[in-house]
């Protein structure tokens, strides 16, 4: 899980698998520790096992949070735009935001801490547009002017319409945009 140039999803797989085998491996060196000293040997140090245990322990946390943090994100883009609650989502994104901020700073250096953290700040980002998105103000050709700027169909009309869509469109990217239209919204 520590090479570099892995996708973080690999990693979290290869994590797991370690530290079967890490188990394995220390399950070993116990029993090696309680032979010596039944036959009054000097212990043996492990320092490689040691230094494997603490690595997997500070990995384990980072991708902990990554493997939450995907699930929570998977969990409200499947949910109907009709049906979402932004405020409870940015409370949530807030919470992992800063779990992030307090992992290690030695984990800060990995593509899966840069990748989980970018994707907490772009919800975060996008939290607020969606705030704006959600007033009733914003209208049918609203929403056609923003489906133009994303170069996405964009129907909050469909009984189907998941935030999903709206999070794949890039909508972070078009955050002036979207101001503009909500406050042109709230104007008519």
């Amino acid at each position: 899980p520590m090479v570099s140039g892995i996708a973080p999803r690999i990693a979290v797989e290869r994590l797991r698998a370690f530290y079967k085998r890490f188990a394995e491996l220390d399950r070993k060196r116990e029993e090696y520790i309680l032979g010596e000293g039944l036959f009054g040997l000097t212990k043996t140090e492990f320092p490689t096992l040691a230094r494997t245990e603490k690595e997997l322990k500070l990995l384990s946390r980072l991708y902990d949070l990554y493997t939450e943090v995907l699930a929570y994100v998977s969990r409200y883009e499947e949910t109907l735009w009709s049906e979402v609650d932004l405020s409870e989502m940015d409370n949530g994104m807030g919470d992992f935001l800063s779990r992030c901020r307090k992992l290690p700073k030695g984990l800060r250096e990995w593509p899966a801490f840069n990748e989980l953290k970018q994707m907490i700040d772009n919800i975060k980002a996008v939290a607020p547009l969606l705030v704006m998105l959600k007033d009733p103000a914003v209208r049918d050709r609203h929403w056609n002017s923003l489906s133009s700027m994303c170069g996405v169909e964009l129907d909050p009309t469909l009984p189907r319409f998941k935030l999903k869509t709206l999070f794949d469109a890039g909508l972070f990217r078009f955050r002036e945009e979207v101001e503009d239209l909500h406050t042109s919204a709230q104007r008519e």
